[in-house]
């Protein structure tokens, strides 16, 4: 055993402690944001006009025309439906194996609800190890390639996951209203814009996640599909941010001036004047605003730094999100769901994804069951990893190729002390 838990325990022992002031300090935070909420929610002109003119770099929140403290009951679920969903994992490229590669496994779940009950599980590996596969180049720039592994790699995973949802969408045939689901969120994070250029921004972009949006885009507008990524237990703080911006003092005067974060009054080490209603996040607003079952008003992300991948390509899909609480008969969680602009926009969409939403995570016990299922499809355990490692080594030995993994790589599996 490494960690030595006798020190630990003595840096614990000052935990609790702070703990509780950290619990005090966030209820007096949280009375005066649903404060401000409340106050500015009669407003949304006003609240428009602060934040378009505002200088700051956090994202914010926008209300689509629903008052930001709205709280609307779930509608009846149809007695028919489809949900769809695709997940996935994958295996990283490994310098220290005896091939560069990479596999991906896709989850799907197709699963009919009501008279005709029925359901379809699957997934399919994918393994790369061709160089036009593992390296992307750039056409303008010879001397330029980026290996796809890390963050390219984890957002080639995201784009495999909506380019199969679009597919099961439009296998989609029985006419039921469908839910086609995602897990996480809709944007490619972890990347910069500066990295999607040449190869990647086509394979990633124009040709990958914006192709498979344009394409559920438009059989949306031939069949009943509700599309969403849900987001368990979220860190998103835009509406928290939103409100430390209505809260700013700093706009005073005729005409009021607008809100400049680099203008901030506060000294050194001082607290910030908008701290009053400084939340983490925005789970604990809503775990206040909403009942079981509810959702919240849906809200736009707002940018207001130059440079973001969802404010330059976008476009139609950039993201919408609202909140949901889960409904009294599973554990309680505030959950976020997200979809494109052109899905948030549409009233009766909107109410049947909150319907399917809760029925899916009732039979999820709080998660909804279609993801579910469709993780285990694709999930890859430590075993199985194990295994595809030594079905490597094993290949390239009976080619008669050399199959020597690092001294770092085989020091991990022969511990001598």
């Amino acid at each position: 055993m490494t960690l030595d838990f006798e020190r630990l325990a003595k840096q614990l022992d000052d935990l609790g402690p702070r703990l509780r002031e950290r619990a005090e300090e966030g209820r007096a935070r949280l009375a005066q944001a649903l404060d401000t909420v409340r106050a500015w929610a009669g407003r949304p002109d006003g609240l428009r006009e602060r934040l378009e003119a505002a200088s700051t770099s956090w994202l914010l929140a926008e209300p689509l025309g629903e008052p930001m403290d709205a709280a609307f009951p779930a509608p009846p679920t149809p007695n028919e439906y489809v949900a769809l969903a695709s997940d996935g994992s994958h295996i990283d490229v490994d310098r220290h194996s005896p091939i560069s590669c990479y596999l991906l496994n896709m989850g799907r779940v197709r699963i009919r609800y009501g008279s005709r009950p029925e359901a379809d599980l699957a997934s399919q590996p994918d393994l790369a190890f061709e160089d036009e596969r593992l390296v992307l180049g750039d056409r303008s720039d010879a001397s330029r390639e980026d290996v796809l592994s890390g963050n390219l790699l984890a957002a080639l995973r995201s784009v495999r996951e909506v380019e199969l949802l679009a597919r099961l969408a439009a296998e989609e045939d029985s006419g039921l209203p469908t839910l086609a689901l995602l897990d996480g969120t809709l944007v490619l994070w972890g990347l910069a814009q500066r990295e999607l250029r040449g190869d990647i921004k086509r394979v990633l972009l124009d040709e990958g996640i914006i192709r498979a949006l344009d394409a559920l885009k438009t059989l949306a507008g031939q069949k009943p599909i509700a599309l969403a990524s849900y987001i368990s237990r979220p860190g998103g703080s835009e509406l928290a941010h939103t409100l430390r911006l209505a809260a700013c003092p700093l706009p005073q005067g005729q005409p009021p001036r607008p809100v400049d974060c680099k203008r901030c009054p506060r000294e050194a080490d001082e607290p910030r004047p908008c701290d009053a209603v400084g939340l983490t996040s925005d789970r604990p607003l809503f775990a206040a605003l909403l009942k079981p079952g509810q959702r919240s008003a849906v809200f736009r992300r707002k940018h207001k730094v130059p440079g973001s991948i969802e404010e330059a390509f976008y476009g139609q899909h950039s993201v919408a999100f609202f909140y949901l609480r889960m409904p009294d008969d599973v554990p309680d969680e505030i959950a976020r769901v997200e979809m494109p602009l052109w899905m948030a926009q549409d009233e009766q969409r909107v109410a049947l994804l909150h319907a399917l939403l809760i029925d899916q995570c009732r039979r999820g016990l709080g998660y909804p069951l279609a993801i579910m299922e469709a993780h285990e499809q694709a999930v890859i355990s430590g075993p199985e990893r194990e295994a595809f490692r030594r079905l490597l080594e094993a290949q390239v030995t009976a080619e008669g190729l050399p199959a020597a993994s690092s001294g770092k790589a085989l020091s991990k599996r022969a511990r001598w002390l």
